[in-house]
């Protein structure tokens, strides 16, 4: 069974090297989201609602490239941008998900791989972990999916990503340990379409932080990516996945 997969990016140039690359592992079109940034000036009549949440040196200082560059708030700003595309395809997956786990009898997870080093890694992986959660309570026989997310922090040879990369991997974990906490609720947010929970509601049963290392070439980058690759592939379809899930449940 191949499951079912969704690659969120601002950046086109990625999406395209992993939807149309010579890799044999290349995803199809309709598994990722092209997620750019407007103009400035674009969300003029938006800005009133978006600076309720967002600082206003944000909001008019988007890159020219309408990429997030590696900042944090603005990988938030691309998920609210394209809240709906997201949730009507992420609704898709995992309604597809729980038909293949009940057709083959098994108990199916969703798995969220994002970087808190960078922009959009970090500044969605929290709202899309909570619409994940939320869209499996409306299936009628999702009962007992988990929802885990594996974090992957690493630094180029670059001194200022690095601070910058540091930097967007403590607001991600701080953001993600204040929405796991005893006793806290989750506000919701309509721009995403997000229902407020109740305290002790969270989003994830479990989660990976995996420190890479520092100061990476490209390709320490992608072997990186081949080992956690390899991890979750021996985690969903091998016999080790179970001791995995033991170890979980005792964490």
């Amino acid at each position: 069974m191949l499951a079912p997969m969704l690659l969120l990016d601002t950046d086109t140039r990625e999406l395209s090297e992993a939807a149309f690359g010579d890799d044999q592992g290349r995803l199809l079109p309709e598994e990722t989201i092209e997620m750019p940034l407007r103009r400035s000036q674009d969300y003029k009549e938006d800005s009133r609602q978006i600076l309720e949440w967002l600082s206003r040196r944000w909001l008019f200082n988007i890159p020219r490239s309408l990429q997030t560059e590696g900042l944090w708030p603005l990988g938030r700003l691309a998920l609210v941008d394209h809240a709906g595309t997201v949730t009507s395809r992420l609704q898709q997956v995992i309604v597809k998900l729980c038909k293949d786990a009940t057709r083959l009898q098994l108990l199916p997870r969703v798995v969220i791989v994002a970087s808190p080093s960078g922009g959009t890694g970090g500044g969605m992986v929290t709202d899309v972990a909570f619409l994940a959660r939320q869209i499996i309570e409306e299936q009628p026989s999702a009962n007992g999916i988990e929802v885990i997310s594996v974090l992957i922090h690493g630094t180029n040879r670059n001194p200022q990503q690095q601070e910058l990369a540091a930097a967007n991997t403590v607001a991600t974990l701080t953001e993600l340990a204040q929405f796991h906490r005893s006793g806290v609720m989750f506000p919701g947010d309509a721009a995403c379409g997000l229902k407020p929970r109740e305290a002790d509601c969270g989003a994830l049963d479990g989660v990976y932080l995996i420190h890479a290392g520092e100061e990476l070439s490209t390709q320490q980058m992608a072997e990186t990516s081949d080992r956690v690759a390899e991890f979750l592939m021996l985690d969903a379809i091998t016999p080790a996945g179970n001791l995995l899930e033991i170890g979980r449940a005792h964490v």
